[in-house]
């Protein structure tokens, strides 16, 4: 009886030193050339050692997402950026240092324009939006003001500069006319829960964290309302 427990005892540590060793060493961190060169297999892998690994960090409610939204002859133009990026650089891997390096350097610029959002967020709680008890209308017209205060001075920091830089990369692509308008918006798709992932009839919902005014190319100034 005293060696049956023991055995017991060991073959459950052992069971669950190798379950957690495997989810290490193959998903900790994610290597995208083991991915690359065996998907069949790593996806096999994921079905059994799946891990969120909130253990060490609360897991993203949200993707990202960019779009520039063109304007010219009369037309409008919607352009996701980071998810194009992203299937390009997939595409040839190891090979696509300059998608890569794309898509971190307007991620980061564009991480920097959604902090320094916070002071919005800051005002929703001040004058009680959060709350049940509703905004006076002079509140509204407060928030509304302030919103456009902070939007006009991120419209002329230098993570907007460079997305705007970057927009005309894009609309040269496109073979767009000098004389387009381009406006930015940074969006957040929220992430469905994992077990619904493969639900087609469950999507994330995107919400709009930011809209900038329409920036004229051909005058180079942004467009406000009042123009």
């Amino acid at each position: 009886m005293r060696y049956l427990k023991i055995i017991s005892i060991a073959f459950v540590f052992i069971v669950f030193l190798g379950y957690w060793g495997a989810t290490f060493l193959f998903s900790f961190p994610e290597s995208s050339i083991v991915i690359a060169e065996n998907y069949r297999g790593y996806k096999k892998f994921q079905t059994a050692f799946y891990q969120k690994w909130s253990f060490f960090a609360p897991p993203p409610t949200y993707n990202m997402r960019l779009h520039y939204i063109f304007r010219s002859n009369n037309r409008l133009y919607d352009i996701e950026i980071f998810e194009n990026l992203n299937n390009k650089v997939k595409e040839k891997y190891l090979f696509n240092d300059t998608y890569a390096n794309a898509s971190w350097l307007l991620f980061a610029n564009v991480d920097n324009i959604v902090q320094s959002m916070g002071k919005i967020h800051n005002s929703f709680r001040d004058i009680g939006i959060s709350s049940n008890k509703g905004v006076s209308e002079t509140d509204s017209a407060a928030l509304a003001n302030e919103y456009n205060d902070i939007r006009m001075t991120l419209q002329n920091i230098g993570s907007m500069r460079i997305l705007l830089h970057h927009a005309g990369t894009v609309a040269r692509e496109m073979k767009l006319p000098e004389d387009y308008d381009v406006q930015i918006i940074i969006s957040g798709i929220d992430i469905v829960k994992y077990g619904d992932r493969y639900k087609a009839d469950i999507q994330g919902k995107e919400n709009i964290m930011f809209a900038s005014s329409f920036y004229s190319n051909k005058d180079k100034k942004w467009i406000e309302l009042n123009d």
